[in-house]
């Protein structure tokens, strides 16, 4: 539960062929930057930009997912996945009384095949509400209901359960 900083991540791993039952080498990188702004007594602004980029050979199981790791929460984690994704958020945290506590979010990502074909308009938005409930200092149970895009007429959404800040 994170309320005051920067947080900067970088992570590179490599798949030898000669260690996994894939037919080449494969490689991954991940990044990550997360701010943190405390606005008024309770409250907490939090961004967060995060991208993942695999190499042509990933075997289809390890491809970047645009809703894991809490995420553009409202979508299902699987329903949208390629070699690339690139994930943007904003939420605003706001203790409301004693342990208990609110969260609102927008936020956009768009997943791709290669950065060459990278296509704005395919952007997914991300928005929603929750509820916290600080069972222990700075441990949230959370509660977070997200919306999405319409997929076939239809509003994505989706309700998650989880500890801690989704980032």
């Amino acid at each position: 539960n994170p309320y005051r900083g920067l947080y900067l991540s970088a992570q590179a791993i490599f798949r030898p062929k000669m260690l996994s039952t894939a037919e080449s080498n494969s490689w991954r990188f991940v990044g990550n930057i997360a701010y943190y702004q405390k606005l008024w007594k309770g409250s907490t602004l939090a961004l967060d930009i995060y991208t993942q980029t695999n190499s042509k050979t990933t075997p289809w199981q390890l491809y970047a997912r645009l809703s894991e790791r809490g995420r553009m929460r409202g979508y299902y984690e699987g329903r949208f996945m390629d070699l690339n994704v690139v994930t943007a958020q904003v939420e605003l945290r706001q203790k409301v009384w004693k342990w208990f506590g609110i969260a609102a979010w927008t936020g956009a990502g768009n997943c791709f095949d290669s950065w060459n074909s990278f296509n704005w308009s395919h952007t997914l938005p991300n928005y929603g509400i929750g509820l916290r409930w600080e069972f222990k200092n700075r441990i949230n149970l959370r509660l977070d209901y997200g919306f999405g895009c319409r997929v076939n007429g239809r509003l994505v959404n989706g309700l998650q359960i989880a500890l801690n800040e989704a980032f």
